[in-house]
């Protein structure tokens, strides 16, 4: 799929990219854009991880805001028309 030249979008983390750690496997998909859903995996911040996921989005599945406090306190993001661009 990388070297179709087509843009992949990826839907919650791109195929072979390890959500935690950010580790990219054989294969891993280099995606144009990535939805994902809730709130940015942690591999997000992993720099390397960064350039497999291209522009990402983040998706509003309907999480009551008392359940993301739980995960951390102020963690519920701000969604627009139930899409917040990260």
């Amino acid at each position: 799929m990388n070297v179709s030249k087509k843009k992949i979008i990826a839907y919650d983390i791109p195929s072979g990219l390890d959500s935690t750690t950010g580790k990219c496997y054989d294969p891993c998909i280099k995606a144009f854009a990535t939805l994902t859903l809730a709130l940015p995996k942690k591999a997000f911040t992993n720099n390397k991880a960064r350039s497999h996921v291209g522009k990402l989005f983040l998706g509003d599945i309907g999480i009551p805001g008392f359940l993301y406090d739980r995960v951390k306190k102020g963690s519920r993001p701000y969604f627009i028309n139930d899409l917040n661009i990260v």
